[in-house]
């Protein structure tokens, strides 16, 4: 684990570690997570929902009053959420929460060119939020879907007024393609549909789920192994949406917990969050997030950006050139985990670019470079 120090390692020893962190994850019963993050806004506090087992663990306070967010999503290993603090027709704000804490980081007016908006629908896609969302403040209908920056500017807005579009709920599937769910009033019905690429959007129908008694869809997002998940607002429930009918299953109830539920995320891609103590001789301290529970991640670090082939992972590659290892560390059951690393005092001075590997899953973070003093 000693970083810096050593001669530059050969690649035998990369191809070794990271198929050794490919064996202990299979070995630690890696598995698709059943664990999804959502919000109970009555009492303010961000949660998970453990669909195989419907169990709630509270994470923390939100530390402001959340009314009623209308959907939830990771993005760059944060958890954002859109709400409306004062209700139908006022305009909404976008929320940073820390998923470790359940803190809300910050809160921001959501505009269009310096226009107030109310947004409903929220997706992320490549560390990037998509919105949909009415023409104005008094329109009920989200006919608009467009790019959300971290500041709560949309832009790159796309209008499907012409085909009577209402994008109450917004995912996109592990392929990278936009699904639609419409929660017809009163919960009678939704109507679930496939839009594809962003720059190349459709709005087909896929099919109409009729609901007796009523339903209100207030989020859907796809897991991992491409199964649908839709929150029922009404009842506390999760329930599962086929992708090729838009039928509804029954997959999870939490009514018996007494939670008023809103928003439903799976867990971020593989993030680098930070990397403390940057001070030569002592330690250092990087954070990751957003893998499976129990993923065996491995640091890389390097002093050139270029690649390194992942081992086992076909044409996969981190984006430093001749990668060396600094260690390696299990995710905890949040997916999340961090790795203390010692410098040298001769690493003073030195620039050098990380990143975190899961190999099991073939999957990278985020490249983050970073000097030392």
């Amino acid at each position: 684990m000693i970083l810096l120090n050593r001669k530059m390692r050969s690649q035998f020893s990369l191809l070794l570690l990271l198929l050794t962190g490919l064996a202990s994850s299979q070995l630690h019963g890696q598995t698709a997570p059943t664990t999804l993050y959502s919000i109970d806004w009555e009492q303010d506090q961000l949660v998970t929902i453990d669909i195989a087992t419907s169990e709630i663990v509270e994470i923390g306070s939100l530390g402001m009053d959340i009314q009623r967010p209308e959907e939830i999503s990771f993005a760059d290993g944060f958890l954002y959420v859109t709400h409306k603090p004062l209700g139908f027709p006022y305009p909404s704000e976008l929320v940073m929460v820390d998923p470790f804490s359940g803190v809300a980081l910050s809160s921001t007016p959501m505009t269009q060119t310096g226009t107030p908006v109310a947004a409903e629908a929220v997706a992320s896609l490549n560390g990037e939020l998509w919105v949909g969302h009415p023409t104005s403040l008094s329109s009920y209908f989200s006919d608009q879907l467009g790019v959300l920056d971290f500041n709560g500017n949309i832009v790159n807005d796309t209008n499907f007024n012409s085909i009577a579009a209402d994008f109450d709920c917004l995912a996109f599937d592990p392929q990278g393609q936009l699904w639609a769910l419409d929660s017809i009033s009163p919960g009678i019905e939704s109507h679930l549909y496939f839009m594809g690429n962003p720059g190349a959007f459709t709005y087909s129908l896929v099919g109409i789920s009729t609901h007796s008694p009523s339903r209100a869809i207030h989020d859907i997002e796809f897991l991992e192994d491409g199964r649908l998940l839709g929150l029922d607002f009404l009842h506390s429930t999760i329930q599962e949406i086929d992708p090729s009918t838009g039928g509804f299953t029954l997959l999870a109830d939490f009514s018996a917990e007494d939670r008023n539920l809103d928003g439903l995320a799976t867990p971020s891609d593989l993030t680098l969050v930070s990397i403390n103590q940057l001070i030569s001789g002592q330690t250092s301290t990087l954070t990751f997030r957003g893998t499976n529970p129990g993923a065996r991640i491995t640091v890389v670090y390097g002093r050139s950006p270029g690649s390194t082939t992942i081992p086992g992972c076909g044409n996969a590659q981190v984006e430093i050139a001749n990668a060396q290892i600094a260690g390696s560390v299990f995710a905890d059951s949040f997916g999340t985990g961090s790795l203390s690393m010692p410098l040298p005092i001769s690493a003073s001075g030195l620039t050098v670019l990380v990143q975190c590997v899961d190999a099991a899953g073939c999957d990278t973070s985020n490249l983050v470079t970073v000097t030392i003093s």
